[in-house]
């Protein structure tokens, strides 16, 4: 619970530094973007957090499966924006987006992305618990640390540390 906690302090005081920067500077739309990213993550992994131990039921690893899909959708779109705030004005897609932060080493790992790209579109259209079943597991073995990993970064990219 503590870990929750922690993500919950460190999730308001990034809010707050961004809400404070934007009130100078409300122009950069990626910062925007992160914040919702960051909460996105944070949410997704308390919602792992909370059915490690005794593994969710249906509705909760529908929640998870769910919470995924918000993490990579903003994971995308706050690397788009950054990206066209670095001066990448043609950059759009995910895959694309995806191509060019692996290029500029925003991501580590392009294949993983590129599996969690297909796991998100597969999740949007699940109509079998197997389905379901498997992909929590995928999110919850190798698709949070990646998004943990960027917004991290970008957190780090955002007070100019990087």
């Amino acid at each position: 619970m503590a870990a929750i906690d922690t993500r919950a302090a460190a999730y308001e005081y990034e809010r707050e530094h961004i809400v404070s920067q934007h009130k100078s500077n409300p122009d950069i739309r990626w910062e925007q973007r992160y914040a919702n990213f960051l909460r996105a993550v944070n949410n997704l992994e308390e919602a792992l957090a909370q059915t490690a131990e005794r593994g969710p039921g249906k509705l909760e690893r529908q929640g998870i499966v769910k919470a995924f899909e918000l993490a990579y959708e903003l994971a995308w779109k706050t690397l788009q924006d950054y990206l066209k705030h670095q001066g990448y004005d043609d950059v759009v897609g995910p895959r694309t987006v995806l191509r060019l932060a692996f290029s500029e080493g925003l991501i580590q790992d392009g294949e993983l992305w590129a599996a969690m790209h297909r796991a998100r579109n597969e999740g949007a259209h699940i109509y079998s618990d197997t389905i379901a079943e498997t992909l929590e597991h995928d999110i919850r073995s190798s698709y949070g640390a990646p998004l943990r990993r960027l917004s991290q970064d970008l957190g780090r990219r955002r007070a100019g540390e990087a």
